[in-house]
């Protein structure tokens, strides 16, 4: 029989290659009558053309692995049974080889890599019916994570954790509006210092309590009015306490103990130089401090 101007029909089998040459079994039916172990022969893998190899500056290539039960076209270099290699692989008869849903979009699907075992696939999409238009994808695990390019911008979906890492800086530029939502909690550390300038209006709500602490000075300065209120304000310091203005006022009901606790009588108001005291009705008294 004429081997080197043939080609035969195979399929692959399990068989591993102890010599670690990428090779693999594979047993052609036509070719049973020449092959001593009736088991399959060995052959060389030439799907793709650019396997890996040495070179003076190193190893460089790629390498496609074929699984186990792949129907492939196996052609032989010489009339000797053992140069045999696998040519291509023969999937035209398989149903649901293809990447398209719509049969439509048979030719503006590229299908650049898919693994069998967890789906992993790269594929570029041009006039498409059912997958966004002139788009590039990435598949993790079929959709556990997905990266999506298209038209509309870059679109980033996993289902487990982003981890972020950069040795050095990070410039980050957004030319409209940017929303940013955590369910949960979110802990922000940050090693040197830190400058936020807005140009506009800073809107901060809390719904629980917030706590501001400094390991050093605390400095608060408004252009405008400056607001502080609540149902109790309490400012305590180790030190001393200074209010300073034109003209200072402190309004209150009920006097407050010190530690909290409310009282009966009328705010105790300090003797302060060129101050005037106004007892209201209510039990209430209002202190105001005027310069000279």
């Amino acid at each position: 029989m004429d081997l080197k101007t043939g080609s035969f029909n195979a399929i692959v089998l399990k068989d591993k290659d102890l010599n670690n040459q990428g090779r693999y079994k594979v047993q052609i039916p036509t070719l049973m009558n020449l092959i001593v172990n009736t088991d399959g022969i060995m052959v060389k893998n030439q799907v793709h053309k650019w396997r890996c190899t040495d070179s003076e500056i190193g190893t460089y290539g790629e390498y496609k692995p074929i699984q186990p039960g792949t129907k492939v076209l196996v052609k032989f270099h010489s009339d000797d049974i053992n140069t045999g290699y696998i040519d291509r692989i023969i999937s035209d008869q398989e149903m649901n080889t293809l990447p398209f849903k719509n049969i439509t979009d048979r030719d503006d699907i590229y299908q650049l890599l898919r693994t069998p075992k967890y789906n992993n696939f790269i594929l570029v999409t041009e006039e498409t019916t059912d997958e966004p238009p002139n788009s590039v994808h990435l598949y993790f695990n079929k959709y556990r994570t997905t990266i999506i390019v298209d038209e509309q911008g870059i679109h980033i979906h996993t289902d487990d954790n982003k981890d972020e890492e950069i040795t050095k800086s990070e410039n980050l530029l957004v030319k409209e509006d940017r929303k940013r939502t955590v369910n949960q909690s979110e802990d922000i550390l940050i090693k040197g210092g830190r400058k936020l300038q807005v140009n506009s209006a800073y809107d901060i709500k809390v719904t629980a309590k917030c706590n501001i602490e400094t390991g050093s000075d605390c400095n608060i300065k408004a252009g405008g009015t400056c607001y502080v209120g609540g149902n109790v304000v309490h400012l305590k310091a180790s030190g001393a306490v200074n209010i300073d203005g034109s003209a200072v006022s402190i309004n209150c009901g009920s006097a407050v103990a010190p530690g909290g606790a409310s009282g009966n009588a009328g705010a105790i108001i300090p003797t302060y130089r060129n101050s005037k005291v106004k007892s209201d009705a209510g039990n209430t008294s209002r202190l105001v401090i005027e310069e000279d």
